[in-house]
């Protein structure tokens, strides 16, 4: 075509500028169309490699985020794992709190308990306390008191020693055969002086003995001194063992009756009416049959001392005295 045209132009041996000018821009367009297409054939594989890559990008990316996602989801297992193991955990400690807490709460109720136990005791403490100090002062009273009674039952000890001292002192003085026994004051009179066989009647020589025996008993017994701690002076009948118990009882009531009757009557010549007064208020008449006989070395009953007749004295607050030697004895 070239050709062609350069004969045609040769041919023409003419020469016209805005034919080249149009032949060149005809090049031009169709190197700018040659270029476009170019371009569009580079566009369109580059698109489809770049879709290719894109493609292979996104599986990529999409295998990958399937791995994160399968790691995020095996560690959120992992997590939920954890989690539920901490829940679990978080219901026993409170499970446990709870049992803690109903443990304090029972714990408390028993303090509270104790503690209103302990405020009963110290109350009761504290009245013990007091009636412990009342006590004590009750007892160092009673231990004055003691004190005061035992001085003088130092002294009517005493007082019961020196009179029975003094009436065996004044009875050997007047010859007179019988001695008060050294414990209890008593003085025994055999009744076969005193009575005949199972009778009640005081014989002569009865009556002489008590004419001579009972001046010389009372002046002692009711002299100054003595007098004011004698509370009483006891008649007492006593029997063997022969014969029933009523007839000894009745035997040794009359025998005991006789004698002070002898005495207190209102012809008696041989005491003092001031001693006769005396006597009156002071005696005691009893009859005792046969229990409290006299016993042999032996340990066999003694039957003709049994037989007596006993004249003895009580001093005020013997009893007392007595009881403290019951005492004494339950102590030692």
């Amino acid at each position: 075509m070239r050709k062609k045209y350069d004969s045609e132009y040769e041919d023409k041996e003419s020469f016209s500028p805005w034919e080249t000018y149009s032949d060149l821009y005809c090049g031009l367009l169709l190197v700018f169309v040659l270029l476009f297409f170019f371009a569009i054939y580079q566009y369109i594989a580059a698109k489809e490699s770049n879709d290719a890559d894109t493609l292979a990008l996104q599986e990529s990316m999409k295998a990958e985020q399937a791995s994160v996602l399968a790691l995020y989801k095996a560690d959120l297992e992992d997590q939920q794992t954890a989690y539920q193991e901490k829940v679990n955990q978080l219901n026993s400690q409170q499970t446990a709190l709870a049992i803690v807490r109903s443990d304090l709460e029972d714990k408390e109720a028993e303090l509270e308990e104790k503690a209103e136990l302990l405020t009963t005791q110290r109350s009761q403490i504290e009245a013990q306390e007091t009636l412990l100090n009342e006590q004590e002062i009750v007892l160092n009273e009673q231990r004055e008191l003691l004190d005061t009674q035992a001085v003088q039952l130092e002294q009517i000890i005493g007082i019961h020693g020196q009179l029975i001292e003094e009436l065996n002192v004044e009875l050997t003085a007047n010859d007179i055969q019988v001695q008060a026994d050294q414990k209890t004051g008593a003085i025994a009179f055999a009744s076969k002086i005193l009575f005949d066989v199972d009778s009640n009647e005081l014989t002569g020589e009865g009556k002489e003995f008590f004419e001579k025996f009972l001046p010389v008993y009372l002046e002692v017994l009711l002299q100054s001194g003595f007098r004011e701690y004698v509370a009483e002076i006891i008649v007492e009948g006593h029997t063997d063992d022969t014969g029933s118990y009523m007839h000894n009882l009745e035997l040794s009531q009359k025998r005991a009756f006789s004698v002070a009757e002898y005495f207190l009557n209102d012809g008696c010549d041989f005491l003092e009416s001031k001693q006769i007064e005396d006597l009156r208020s002071l005696i005691t008449v009893n009859g005792c049959a046969d229990k409290d006989p006299v016993y042999s070395s032996d340990g066999s009953i003694d039957a003709e001392r049994s037989r007596r007749v006993e004249i003895k004295f009580r001093l005020r607050d013997r009893e007392m005295i007595e009881e403290m030697d019951d005492i004494l004895k339950q102590i030692e």
